[in-house]
């Protein structure tokens, strides 16, 4: 809030998006595939009746990530096996300003740069025409968002030194079906085992006691679990 209790806060937004897709063809049923996806947000606020360490994003805020990947697929087995092996590479930067109080107020620049490798193996392979067997092994990045970053300057403070969350995941399961019951129905069964090995997962945490928080990397939680569908047409 600003003098005599107006304000006319403006927040202004600019992201830019490049994706890129590309696939190969190569031979023995084998299939090359690269993509890149870059993503950016410079984030910056004004308000004519604010004092200025009061007005969020005053001075620029950015964030951007860049993710690589690179696939090998192949059909086998008369289109039973199904096979994909990738690699990818995260990329993420910030620069996050801050106005802080010392003897005067004055601007702070944090910089945080990471950068994380990841990859994994999925196969299916259909063992007979009612059964389906299903795998995956995978080391995932997820880049924190623009919010998670940078807040909104209303009630998500920002933090400078977030991180990405990192993950281990594997997947084990079936489809059972689909088997036929009478004339016009049937029913499909897929069941799936899963365990998940996270790092510095992104939490939103409540820092103040006027509601405000920010989105914080929890050391490591890991889970395990399982799911049983059932589709009945």
């Amino acid at each position: 809030m600003g003098r005599n209790g107006k304000s006319l806060y403006t927040q202004n937004d600019q992201s830019q998006i490049y994706r890129f897709n590309g696939i190969y063809q190569l031979p023995a049923d084998f299939q090359l595939g690269i993509n890149y996806l870059y993503t950016s947000t410079k984030r910056t606020g004004e308000d004519p009746f604010s004092p200025v360490y009061r007005i969020p994003y005053l001075e620029p805020q950015h964030v951007g990530s860049h993710f690589t990947g690179l696939s090998l697929e192949t059909v086998k087995f008369g289109k039973r096996l199904h096979a994909n092996v990738f690699l990818k590479h995260y990329g993420y930067r910030s620069s996050i300003n801050d106005v802080i109080l010392t003897t005067e107020y004055e601007v702070v620049n944090y910089q945080n740069e990471v950068a994380n490798w990841g990859g994994g193996f999925a196969a299916s392979y259909k063992l007979f025409n009612t059964l389906l067997l299903k795998s995956s092994v995978e080391q995932a990045t997820r880049m924190p968002s623009p919010t998670e970053a940078l807040g909104d300057g209303v009630t998500i403070v920002n933090n400078p030194l977030i991180k990405p969350e990192q993950s281990f995941n594997t997947n084990i399961g079936g489809v059972f079906g689909r088997y036929e019951l009478g004339r016009s129905h049937g029913v499909k069964v897929a069941m799936n085992t899963f365990y998940r090995d996270v790092k510095d997962q992104l939490l939103f945490t409540i820092i103040s006691g006027q509601g405000e928080g920010m989105y914080q990397n929890i050391n490591k939680v890991s889970g395990a679990g399982a799911e049983l569908d059932v589709v009945f047409d």
